[in-house]
């Protein structure tokens, strides 16, 4: 066949023959963290986990979780997780979070667990799901935070059906943990920090 001598000719990318054949989950570990780190808290989120199972693993490294921007991911969790039944908020972030929560709860009408990074702005977040999450029934405190008056007497009062709850790291007096005791009738496993001996 005659080729056109006005028509250049098209011109073949060629690959070294060690990358031709490469696949991204051969691809360093170290290399791909450094790829997803770039790609933001959102794509970390619900974008990365979903690519493959190499993607699914570096995802679950601790370097990816090193800066979370709380603003990039707040305005999207209500619309991305209507059906949320577990949400866990690490220390890391709760200082943002915190004072976003109570109006994000409203949207989780099957939330059953919550593990919240600290204390602060506790009795809300408490009130929210008292009044929109029905089926809720774990409550965790991760970290030190410290658990008030106005805290224990607000877990008893606000969530009297709750069956399990996890205070193990939390700061706690003995009287605020009999309190919550006394008040949650249905409660099966308690795991707690108190300090000294707690007699009931």
């Amino acid at each position: 066949m005659d080729s056109n001598p006005e028509t250049p000719p098209k011109r073949r990318r060629l690959l070294p023959s060690k990358l031709a054949g490469s696949k991204w989950e051969d691809l360093n570990k170290d290399c791909l963290v450094n790829v997803v780190t770039r790609l933001g808290t959102k794509s970390l989120l619900i974008v990365i986990p979903f690519v493959c199972k190499s993607w699914y693993r570096v995802s679950l490294d601790p370097s990816c979780w090193q800066t979370i921007t709380f603003q990039e991911i707040k305005c999207g969790l209500q619309s991305w997780c209507p059906a949320l039944k577990a949400l866990y908020f690490p220390p890391a972030i709760w200082d943002n979070s915190s004072f976003v929560l109570p109006k994000l709860i409203r949207n989780w009408k099957n939330l059953e667990l919550l593990k919240l990074g600290n204390s602060i702005n506790m009795v809300k977040i408490l009130e929210g799901i008292s009044l929109h999450c029905k089926n809720f029934c774990r409550l965790g405190i991760d970290s030190t935070a410290y658990i008030g008056r106005r805290a224990a007497a607000a877990i008893p009062t606000l969530l009297p059906n709750k069956k399990y709850l996890n205070l193990r790291r939390a700061n706690i007096s003995q009287t605020s943990l009999k309190r919550i005791l006394r008040g949650c009738k249905k409660l099966v496993h308690l795991t707690s920090g108190c300090q000294g001996q707690c007699r009931f």
